[in-house]
């Protein structure tokens, strides 16, 4: 973490740097490519259910 106050005179702001670490995920998918793709094609023909 980094804080550094802001560059202009007489100004109170203090900004925070948080560095972070690349996190890489992946999942084991148990299902062709093609069954994969086929079933994302059926799910976006049907109306948006999740869209919060």
């Amino acid at each position: 973490m980094i804080r550094r106050r802001s560059g202009r005179p007489g100004s109170r702001v203090e900004r925070t740097v948080w560095r972070v670490k690349s996190v890489t995920v992946s999942i084991d998918v148990p299902q062709t490519p093609e069954q994969a793709y086929d079933f994302l094609d059926v799910m976006s023909h049907h109306e948006r259910f999740t869209d919060h």
